[in-house]
């Protein structure tokens, strides 16, 4: 299924890619521990004062098979996630953070983010912790591969539109149109 947005054709694309490790036995015992990766949280982009951002869809996966990536997963402790936030406010972009249990190609996230302060940068946070089964054996580090769609939206009226106060951040927009 598709969800219908109209952007403007000006819209910049940008594929970002995140990739996060996941070391055996260091941080947790008998365990790939992802939230002790000194690389986490990472910074997706730069954003530029004045634009609004949608991140539009999202890839994920690790470097073993999707089965064995869902039998270690260690639900007693934590289920796999990723929490995007911006670094001036610190606030979650999601309300809540987005689990991750499958791998995905091409999930639509929708999800629109405005900046408007200066040196303001997307960030994404990857946590979860991997039993070691049979099949991951001798493995002593994962590594989790995040790609995201991102589109840029510059043109001075559907920004100048979206950060209305009358619009309630974009609320009467058709299809976040204009």
């Amino acid at each position: 299924m598709s969800i219908p947005i109209t952007i403007p054709v000006t819209a910049r694309p940008t594929i970002t890619a995140n990739i996060f490790a996941g070391p055996y036995n260091t941080t947790t015992a008998n365990r790939y521990d992802f939230t002790a990766d000194a690389s986490s949280p990472q910074t997706v982009l730069t954003m530029v004062q004045n634009t609004v951002y949608l991140i539009e869809r999202a890839c994920f996966s690790l470097d073993v098979p999707e089965g064995d990536f869902q039998r270690a997963i260690d639900s007693a402790i934590s289920v796999p996630r990723i929490y995007f936030r911006t670094t001036k406010t610190n606030q979650l972009i999601f309300p809540r953070p987005q689990p991750f249990i499958n791998y995905v190609d091409n999930l639509e996230l929708m999800k629109f983010v405005p900046c408007d302060q200066k040196d303001d940068q997307l960030q994404v946070s990857f946590e979860c912790i991997l039993f070691q089964t049979p099949a991951l054996v001798g493995i002593t580090s994962l590594n989790a591969y995040l790609q995201l769609n991102i589109y840029e939206i510059q043109a001075t009226d559907w920004v100048k539109y979206w950060n209305s106060p009358k619009n309630a951040q974009g609320k009467d927009l058709n299809l976040r149109g204009y």
